[in-house]
Order: structure tokens, then C-alpha cells, then sequence
């Protein structure tokens, strides 16, 4: 039969694994995230200008067509 205590020293390791979760990971990775700056300052750097000097074709970066009037011709911008 699946007993009382068991199922309490379930919901106490769920329990623990989530303020795991909650509080000592964010602070955890927090930590690490501004112990290896800058480095990743370096590898977005790095991207930043492959991705200027290869032109990627990106939908924020890539120019977009002049819309079409009325008359069929392009509006001036």
C-alpha cells in the first residue's frame, strides 16, 4: 500500500527541490553570469561583426522594399 509517510517525504522533496530551484540557482547563476562576462562580451562582439561584415539577412537589419503608392509608383521616403 502507498503509506502516509511516503507520500509526505515526497511532497517534502518536491518542496525542497523547488526553493532549490527558487532561490539558490538565480543567485547561483547570477554569480556566474557576471564571473564570465567578459568573455561573453567577447563572443558577442565577435558574432556582432561577423554578422556585420557578412551582411546577414536578418528582419531587423535587412532594408525593406519602399511601399507602393497608389499610382503604382514607389513613395519617396
Amino acid at each position: 500500500m502507498f503509506s502516509h509517510t511516503f507520500a509526505i517525504f515526497l511532497i517534502a522533496n518536491v518542496f525542497a527541490i523547488l526553493s532549490f530551484c527558487a532561490f539558490y540557482l538565480p543567485s547561483n547563476l547570477l554569480h556566474l553570469h557576471n564571473k564570465f562576462r567578459p568573455m561573453r562580451n567577447f563572443f558577442l562582439n565577435v558574432l556582432g561583426v561577423r554578422a556585420h561584415y557578412l551582411n546577414f539577412a536578418s528582419p531587423l537589419t535587412a532594408r525593406q522594399t519602399p511601399p507602393i503608392g497608389p499610382s503604382g509608383h514607389t513613395r519617396q521616403t
